[in-house]
């Protein structure tokens, strides 16, 4: 693509790592992710809406957790429109209330979601582990019982 093209049409769409980005449909429209750092540029689809959002006044990180939150998601229900797909324009999504606290609570705030994922994750290795050992101990405990070694 010629450079000055994509300056003058597509720079503004374009995300580099860290910016939030939330769709405009789903079922309820939504969802908040952050565009990971180091991969490169992209460019926006028209259906998702580009965040930089302000560090002096909220996380990037906590406002998507809140963005994903039941409370978040009920309102995007309430406000979004039509009837096969819903969707969400700039116009409400800016209207969406979002509680700040202050930037220490957030960070608090932060930790504690952040270990809350880490138990999910340790444990969901912990499941994976267990239930790929399964065919291995059902092996074993059949062999011992064919031997008659299961009392």
């Amino acid at each position: 693509m010629d450079k000055q093209k994509w300056k003058d049409i597509f720079q503004p769409y374009t995300v580099y790592g860290g910016e939030m980005l939330v769709t405009k449909l789903g079922d309820p429209p939504g969802m908040a992710a952050i565009y990971p750092k180091g991969i490169g540029p992209a460019m926006v689809t028209p259906d998702v809406m580009k965040m930089n959002v302000n560090p002096d006044v909220m996380g990037s990180t906590l406002l998507m957790h809140y963005m994903n939150s039941e409370y978040a998601r009920n309102f995007a229900f309430g406000v979004a429109y039509g009837v096969t797909r819903l969707r969400m324009n700039l116009t409400i999504f800016r209207q969406m209330p979002v509680p700040v606290a202050p930037l220490a609570e957030q960070k608090e705030l932060e930790k504690t979601i952040q270990s809350y994922f880490d138990r999910i994750k340790s444990s969901t290795n912990a499941m994976h582990y267990a239930a790929s050992e399964f065919p291995r101990i059902d092996a074993a405990i059949l062999s011992q019982a064919f031997r008659g070694e299961l009392v």
